[in-house]
């Protein structure tokens, strides 16, 4: 057992994530940082005081805070595992990012699915349904879909499949 104090306060942005034997966190300085499962071999993978959205074998999505048009907002980012390579995604914030098969799976601001390969090519719109959450498996993907009446109020929540290329 091991215990790291990162601050008197955590967020709740921040994420921790476990990938071949090793904890990714966001460290005090609001890097991303991973270490061993015994909380040993701590080292820092950048400087950009960014947090991360998604994790998976070869790859490393985080936010960085940009202003654009004239608005504080934030753009999604790449980069290995080991910290190189960093580059922007689209120029854009992708929400609910997933990493799957060489693609990002990702709700726009507006709530629509979209996929991009992870070199930045092939962005596509899967879908004009409003989602919120999101999963994505060999059987497709899973997301939630609200229901609402003519006035807008809410009517109820579904959970919703559609195969992985909409």
């Amino acid at each position: 057992t091991f215990f790291i104090l990162l601050s008197s306060c955590i967020l709740p942005e921040y994420k921790i994530a476990v990938v071949d034997n090793k904890v990714y966190y966001i460290g005090e300085d609001e890097c991303i940082w991973y270490m061993n499962l015994d909380g040993k071999k701590k080292t820092k993978l950048n400087d950009n005081k960014s947090g991360f959205e998604a994790i998976d074998d070869k790859y490393i999505l985080y936010n960085m805070p940009a202003f654009v048009d004239g608005q504080d907002t934030s753009i999604t980012y790449i980069m290995d595992r080991n910290g190189k390579n960093q580059r922007q995604v689209n120029g854009e914030r992708l929400f609910n990012s997933i990493i799957y098969n060489d693609y990002i799976y990702y709700l726009t601001e507006d709530r629509y699915l979209h996929r991009i390969k992870t070199d930045g090519s092939e962005n596509e719109m899967l879908s004009d349904v409003k989602m919120y959450n999101l999963n994505v498996s060999d059987s497709g993907v899973y997301y939630y879909k609200e229901n609402t009446n003519d006035d807008g109020t809410l009517e109820s929540v579904a959970l919703c499949k559609m195969d992985l290329d909409g």
